[in-house]
């Protein structure tokens, strides 16, 4: 126990104690409709390589080896905690401070110009960016009393009074839900004139 004893200073300096890492620092966030990408500085390794990082937002997390992490499932329009924690083989870090991001709402459409025909308008719609990992379906368009879903930028509403306005609106369908309604454009059916003259088509059938 005495020869233990005396050499117990000497061996502890030869195998320092190690310990968990420092936690991190969120240096950056972006949020996204269903997503937060969090930027993260490591702290101190504890004298051991950090294995991996954890970053969390609310209940999800995700796991990397590096900055940035993303984290997705996430609700839109929502306010999330959002901290995150580094291992090595000795243990996981505390967590860092927490950042509340607030997630992006999802995106309302955009109508960029309406056609008008003859008791038909034509609703061109810009194409629909989508901001995370969650699916579009296609628009759904009103025009007066009028609603149709598309998939594609184009909508066409048939069979209105000519010379008579309408308001014409657009939402977008996604696996999230519906967005909010976007601005309201409106258009006006007009005949489409043949671009003849009739009095010089008269006169020509009545010279046979």
């Amino acid at each position: 126990a005495r020869a233990i004893n005396e050499v117990r200073d000497f061996f502890s300096q030869l195998s320092p104690d190690f310990m968990v890492p420092d936690a991190p620092s969120i240096t950056d966030t972006t949020p996204l409709v269903d997503a937060v990408s969090l930027e993260f500085q490591a702290g101190n390794d504890g004298g051991q390589p950090i294995e991996s990082f954890t970053a969390s937002c609310g209940a999800a997390s995700v796991q990397g080896s590096a900055s940035p992490l993303t984290i997705s499932g996430l609700a839109p329009a929502t306010t999330y905690g959002c901290s995150v924690s580094a291992r090595n083989s000795v243990g996981d870090s505390d967590e860092s401070s927490i950042v509340e991001v607030t997630t992006l709402p999802i995106p309302s459409p955009e109508i960029e110009s309406i056609d008008s025909w003859d008791e038909e308008l034509t609703v061109n719609l810009a194409p629909f960016e989508v901001l995370g990992s969650y699916q579009f379906f296609g628009f759904d368009v009103t025009c007066g009393s009028e609603s149709m879903f598309t998939s594609t930028n184009r909508a066409v509403f048939s069979g209105l009074t000519n010379e008579q306005s309408y308001d014409c609106s657009a939402s977008a369908s996604t696996s999230l839900g519906t967005s909010a309604v976007s601005g309201t454009v409106a258009g006006v059916p007009e005949a489409v004139a043949t671009g003849l003259n009739l009095i010089l088509i008269q006169a020509a059938l009545e010279s046979q």
